[in-house]
């Protein structure tokens, strides 16, 4: 019993260090001085953003496609045309560090109901929701968004996605592991929503390491769960996926095929960052409509990690789109805010190093875009 005691009151000094440690690590998220984790004050950049708090006007209308998206911040974005409602990855719900790493977290759902209340109606008639892949900052609020205010969706991504909301038998989910494009390309296949006037096709992609070339809970969940994590780990990445997303010209409908022939918008979205490849533009793909990229939106956080640092200038390269979003940029670990002065980058990431490498890439043409969560950009 001595000897049990003894190595009890020898380890607990060090627990408490650890802990000590965990607790600063994590609370430096909020104090400015610590730059690397807390991220870089957006007053330094106002020039660049795009929405309410910034300087930088609106681009104007890039087609008359009648598409208006809506940056919820993070991921997530809102996409409307007429009555077509597409949700991608939406969450709301910022947890700091501290709370990550000691405590259980859950959805903010007065936050929630707050953001997404004005947009009820529109969320009503949402069909689909798009998660690339299964990280708590893509997935924690999925629940909340879907059973609160898009009864009608159907929530698409990876298959651990699907076996994470198993635990919600209210959620239809549904994964994509078998029609998603992979290379060398030419085998993914269109689901269709909106009675084909929008569809979208799942690409293989990867997620570029947080930190120091690891890549945080990068695993995968192999079985249906009876219960939603509750801690962010348990919320394992899984495959990732891009996106092609289309909004179908709807009058070019195709009677002999049943299908609308002609592409009105094209949209590629990515929620983690990686270089696009050749055959992430479908032009293997028979099916993939020969159609360019009118909006790239492109994932800034921890954009120095992604192999071989060609991005983001491959995402000129690959698809040469008419404007590409900066998105998934702000600190989620501090308090979900619109107001620019209040707002930091996502820590180990800069945004202005992104511009500056976007702009500068060629072929030389398309307009980039870094919206204030909250913002609504219309083509």
């Amino acid at each position: 019993m001595k000897t049990v005691t003894s190595i009890v009151r020898a380890i607990i000094p060090h627990i408490c260090v650890c802990l000590a440690a965990a607790y600063l690590f994590a609370s430096c998220a909020y104090l400015p001085k610590f730059n690397a984790l807390d991220g870089i004050a957006a007053s330094t950049f106002v020039d660049s953003l795009t929405g309410t708090g910034g300087s930088r006007l609106q681009p104007p209308p890039g087609t008359d496609a009648g598409i208006k998206l809506t940056y919820l911040g993070t991921s997530g974005f809102l996409i409307e045309r007429d009555t077509d409602v597409i949700l991608l990855a939406p969450f709301l719900s910022h947890h700091s560090l501290t709370r990550l790493f000691l405590w259980r977290i859950t959805p903010d759902d007065d936050l929630i109901d707050d953001v997404l209340r004005p947009m009820a109606t529109t969320l009503d008639r949402a069909a689909a929701v798009l998660v690339g892949h299964s990280h708590y900052d893509h997935l924690l609020d999925i629940r909340s968004v879907v059973n609160g205010f898009a009864p009608n969706a159907t929530v698409f991504g990876n298959t651990t996605m699907v076996n994470i909301l198993a635990a919600d038998p209210g959620i239809n989910a549904v994964s994509l592991a078998t029609t998603a494009e992979r290379p060398p390309g030419g085998n993914g296949s269109w689901t269709p929503v909106n009675n084909g006037r929008v569809r979208f096709m799942a690409i293989q992609s990867h997620h570029a390491p947080n930190f120091a070339g690891l890549t945080i809970a990068n695993r995968s969940v192999q079985r249906p769960l009876k219960r939603f994590p509750g801690k962010a780990g348990g919320m394992e990445e899984g495959e990732t996926f891009a996106f092609m997303i289309d909004f179908m010209d709807t009058t070019s409908w195709d009677s002999t095929h049943n299908q609308y022939r002609q592409v009105a918008f094209r949209m590629y979205y990515q929620d983690a960052a990686e270089s696009p490849v050749p055959y992430h533009t479908l032009q293997f793909n028979p099916a993939g409509g020969g159609r360019n990229v009118d909006v790239a939106i492109a994932c800034v956080a921890v954009f120095t990690g992604v192999q071989g640092d060609a991005y983001p200038e491959t995402m000129k390269q690959i698809f040469s789109p008419r404007q590409t979003v900066l998105s998934h940029w702000e600190n989620f670990f501090r308090p979900r805010t619109t107001d620019f002065s209040r707002l930091r980058t996502v820590p180990n990431t800069d945004p202005v190093a992104f511009i500056s490498r976007l702009a500068t890439s060629s072929p030389n043409t398309g307009i980039w875009v870094l919206p204030i969560p909250g913002t609504t950009l219309t083509y």
